[in-house]
């Protein structure tokens, strides 16, 4: 299985990243469904541009811990480490590559992630930034207004979530304004 994630990972298509991502997710629900509670993932390694929100969308308790860039130039993040014990870890640290190695310098940082211990113990905090938007109180009369008078036949229509999201969004937006 190693070798086949590998050879995945070395040319990665749309269809092969696809193909990566379907066999990560099968693979965690399969387990998830057999072991149950007590089970965890730790998931390394080297994604390139993967997009790995399908990925922490598969458990609220699946993280990425690495929030610093690994490469330097362009800045970018090209190996997370993703897992479900976040909380048993501190927060990882990026090294700089090894200046004694001979042959062409890297640009890219190790990732390293430490479990807590008596010595060092600062647990990773995840910090994130919430933006409010105040409505003033013209607007909440007007919205109200709208609620009222609102039939939600073009919304009841709607096919798809994001389109009745959308029909909301733009008429909640139009009339508050």
């Amino acid at each position: 299985m190693t070798a086949t994630l590998r050879r995945l990972l070395q040319n990665q298509t749309p269809k092969k990243k696809t193909l990566l991502l379907d066999h990560i997710s099968d693979a965690y629900n399969l387990l998830s469904i057999k072991y149950g509670k007590g089970l965890h993932f730790v998931i390394p390694g080297a994604t390139n541009d993967l997009k790995l929100d399908s990925i922490l969308g598969l458990d609220q308790h699946i993280v990425q811990v690495v929030t610093k860039w690994t490469r330097m130039n362009p800045p970018a993040i090209l190996d997370p480490i993703i897992m479900t014990l976040s909380k048993f870890y501190l927060e990882p640290m990026c090294l700089d590559p090894d200046p004694d190695q001979n042959g062409v310098k890297s640009d890219q940082r190790i990732p390293l992630v430490r479990p807590i211990n008596t010595i060092n113990n600062k647990a990773f905090r995840h910090i994130r930034e919430i933006k409010v938007r105040r409505f003033a109180h013209s607007g909440i009369c007007k919205l109200q207004e709208w609620f009222k008078n609102q039939t939600w036949e073009k919304m009841y229509n709607a096919e798809s979530a994001h389109e009745k999201a959308d029909f909301f969004s733009k008429n909640a937006n139009e009339h508050t304004k």
